[in-house]
């Protein structure tokens, strides 16, 4: 029988996990560390950053030949530190491995969805530190910056571990995040205006999807229909 080249869940010591880490720290790394199973293989994953996505996307977007499976390659292979894995090897996995990789990847960057049936039986094996939260005196002041205006609604929120102070936005304030022209990102510009905890944020090194998640999230309490889940989000 030919022996499995991938290692088992039983070889994956504390000390590599204690190397990965630190590798990722010297980086610059800000997110989660996940440890999964998928079939019999085993995996330690983190998030996709935001900057990496964007080039990712603007990557293949310039190959007219490129396809889903490449983004689930690139996303796969710029999210699973263990263990190591080139383009040709990802044809040795199981046929399903990649896209759940790409599933458990996403999610952890900051998707929007249930994350219960993605991270089951996942081990967090994380140690960063995120900004610390404002202080009852900081949240105060950003309420008076609103003062009694019943069109203005604050909440909170906590995605992949950071915590975020996020509003609506009103109708005379979409002229200033409106595309100005067709197929433009305006995210940031949304983001600028309806994030309001912690200021002045680098997007570029949190998990991808933390800055659509959120938007997604101002839009909803905007008045925009989508479906994003604020339920549970706390109202100041």
């Amino acid at each position: 029988m030919k022996e499995n080249a991938m290692p088992d869940v039983h070889e994956l010591t504390e000390e590599t996990v204690a190397k990965l880490r630190a590798g990722l720290v010297e980086e610059g790394y800000i997110g989660p560390l996940r440890k999964t199973k998928v079939g019999f293989q085993t995996f330690v994953y983190r998030a996709v950053s935001y900057k990496e996505y964007l080039d990712i996307v603007d990557d293949l977007g310039r190959n007219p030949a490129a396809t889903q499976q490449d983004l689930t390659d690139r996303m796969v292979l710029a999210g699973v530190v263990y263990p190591e894995l080139t383009k040709e090897g990802l044809a040795d996995l199981g046929m399903g491995v990649s896209y759940s990789l790409r599933d458990k990847i996403e999610m952890v960057s900051g998707t929007l969805a249930d994350p219960l049936a993605h991270f089951l039986g996942d081990e967090d094996v994380s140690t960063y530190e995120t900004w610390v939260d404002p202080t009852e005196d900081e949240l105060e002041n950003i309420k008076k910056l609103y003062g009694d205006d019943p069109f203005v609604q604050i909440r909170s929120t906590r995605l992949m571990g950071f915590s975020f102070l996020y509003r609506n936005l009103k109708g005379r304030e979409y002229a200033e995040v409106a595309p100005t022209q067709e197929g433009e990102d305006v995210r940031e510009r949304v983001l600028a205006k309806g994030i309001l905890w912690p200021a002045n944020t680098d997007w570029s090194m949190l998990p991808a999807f933390i800055p659509e998640a959120l938007q997604q999230k101002i839009f909803a309490l905007s008045g925009v229909q989508l479906e994003p889940d604020i339920e549970d989000d706390e109202e100041l």
